[in-house]
């Protein structure tokens, strides 16, 4: 076979020859089905491509030079593979992968000498790859109009009009505190969760109310920690917003439970606890402060 071809013919089907000048309906079903899936496959991955079809058995091709045909099977084995992210790639292969499985039918698939009919036979069924995103996060204060609640998944809503909103998920453990401030205007601090392949995959969970007091606290915390990737600078920002008397304890608690998405050095971790060892036994600091020396711990034996 050619590698300036991609071919297709379908010989038999149920046991009768087919003839392209005389086609009973289910082989001329099958056959426009499988060539327009063909068709797609191909104009997907380039459009330096010319088609043939000949007389006698219903017989398809798809020409161009060896290296487009190259480029089209590469779209093909990938698909077969498992590893296609194309939709339209992926939904017609499957499309011809179901026509020639079918025991009434006899296809032959082509490239050169690679006999595609076989691989679609053995191979699972085709679909498409799910895309793998690289998820990061990041901490940030929203306010609003706290004006809805609930859900079988919990969430809470800032309606800002004009169907701008922001939706926060939440625990039913949340909730119980969050009931008490409907239909006020508040500030809560959340961790983002983003991808920049894809903004619709963008959540926020809730971390903690704050008070009018904490916000710029916590704003100058973010903001300065987003600006400095040197070590000795951002342990300086730990020590700082420590230092802020006005809601120190629930500060720390906050910061505490949140470590990791404030902080990504052992170092970092290590001077949190040095900063909150004299708070060890207090009820808001106990058990963060007990999660996070776990943690430091066994980030410590990985080094």
């Amino acid at each position: 076979m050619s590698k300036e071809k991609l071919e297709i013919v379908l010989k038999y089907v149920d046991d009768e020859y087919v003839d392209l000048g005389n086609m009973s309906i289910k082989a001329l079903e099958s056959f426009m089905s499988v060539t327009n899936s063909l068709k797609l496959i191909a104009e997907q991955s380039t459009d330096e491509i010319t088609f043939t079809i000949k007389k006698s058995s219903a017989y398809a091709s798809v020409n161009s030079t060896p290296n487009v045909m190259q480029l089209i099977y590469k779209d093909i084995d990938t698909a077969i593979n498992g590893q296609s992210e194309d939709e339209v790639i992926t939904s017609n292969l499957r499309n011809i992968q179901q026509q020639i499985s079918n025991a009434t039918m006899k296809y032959q698939f082509m490239y050169a000498d690679v006999n595609l009919s076989d691989r679609l036979k053995r191979a699972k069924r085709i679909k498409k790859k799910r895309k793998t995103y690289k998820y990061e996060y990041e901490p940030m204060i929203v306010s609003g109009l706290f004006n809805s609640i609930g859900g079988a998944d919990p969430n809470y809503h800032f309606d800002y009009g004009n169907n701008q909103k922001t939706v926060v998920d939440c625990t039913i453990k949340d909730v119980t505190v969050l009931k008490e401030f409907l239909y006020e205007t508040i500030s809560c601090l959340v961790i983002k969760k983003f991808t920049k392949q894809d903004d619709s995959k963008t959540t926020h969970n809730h971390c903690a109310i704050l008070a009018e007091d904490q916000v710029p606290i916590f704003n100058k915390l973010i903001r300065d920690l987003n600006a400095s990737s040197e070590l000795f600078n951002r342990l300086e920002l730990i020590h700082d917003f420590a230092e802020n008397k006005k809601y120190r304890i629930e500060n720390l608690a906050i910061l505490l439970q949140h470590y990791s998405y404030f902080f990504n050095d052992v170092n970092e971790y290590k001077t949190l606890l040095i900063i909150t060892k004299g708070l060890e036994n207090h009820v808001l600091i106990r058990d963060f402060r007990e999660k996070l020396l776990h943690d430091f711990k066994l980030t410590l034996k990985k080094l």
